[in-house]
């Protein structure tokens, strides 16, 4: 079940945000940054504090499981993460938000994860779309900073939440966009 697959986790940015961006940050996948280097990055990235930025995490635990490992020493906050994490073993997506409209957001990002024909279907979605639609939004995430290795899912993720203002692309430019990846959303997430 989708459900138990997904950890919803209280949003709490100091715990979060070291395994969000050994995730998925372009300086630091797959390397235990520090939260001050991660904050350094978020100013020349984004000119504001990174919790200012983000209102939602996403991750897979198995990218969480090897920060645990890689990482020297925890803070006390990821340790709590940590212990969260190892007390439900059949959880395969930690997901956090601050806001509840942002929970549908990260919860496309764990479908994508998680469901490999959702992934296959997405896939094909992008094959069907305008080049010149999909390189616009591939090329304004990452000028905001996303890493190259997870823009197809946050492609996926922008459109089937009708995020795009939040990377300042207008809506309307992508009201078919929109309607396929969020109807494609709602059919696997209700199966």
């Amino acid at each position: 079940m989708l459900n138990d697959a997904i950890l919803i986790y209280p949003f709490d940015v100091k715990a979060l945000m070291r395994v969000q961006e050994f995730y998925e940050n372009p300086e630091y996948r797959g390397k235990v940054a520090s939260r001050e280097q991660i904050e350094e990055w978020n100013q020349r990235v984004h000119g504001e504090s990174y919790g200012e930025t983000w209102d939602g995490f996403n991750f897979p635990v198995a990218s969480a499981q090897s920060f645990f490992r890689q990482a020297n020493a925890l803070f006390p906050e990821e340790v709590l993460l940590k212990r969260q994490i190892e007390q439900n073993p059949r959880a395969k997506y930690v997901i956090s938000a601050l806001a509840p409209q942002m929970l549908r957001h990260e919860q496309i990002h764990a479908l994508y994860d998680i469901n490999q024909s959702y992934r296959s279907t997405v896939h094909a979605l992008y094959q069907t779309m305008n080049i010149k639609k999909f390189n616009c939004i591939r090329d304004a995430l990452i000028a905001q900073g996303y890493s190259g290795a997870v823009v197809l899912d946050e492609v996926n993720a922008y459109l089937g939440n009708a995020d795009l203002p939040d990377i300042g692309l207008a809506n309307e430019e992508f009201k078919a966009e929109i309607s396929l990846f969020s109807a494609l959303y709602e059919f696997f997430a209700l199966s």
